[in-house]
């Protein structure tokens, strides 16, 4: 296999049903990590600055 291809099959799609797209993010001003499930643009909750998005996963609105 090629290496797009393998990157390609490890892609996997959300489960069927309801879910929602969770924001992982750090804050590098506060040393502080959150999880916000709100849709726009994630900010810290402890000094509301900018944060770096460190994964986006789909979660199953039933594991909530």
């Amino acid at each position: 296999m090629r290496h797009k291809e393998i990157e390609m099959s490890l892609v996997q799609e959300p489960a069927p049903g309801p879910y929602v797209v969770a924001t992982a993010w750090h804050c590098s001003a506060c040393d502080v990590q959150g999880r916000t499930l709100e849709a726009g643009e994630a900010t810290c909750w402890n000094c509301d600055g900018q944060v770096t998005v460190t994964a986006r996963p789909s979660l199953k609105i039933d594991d909530l």
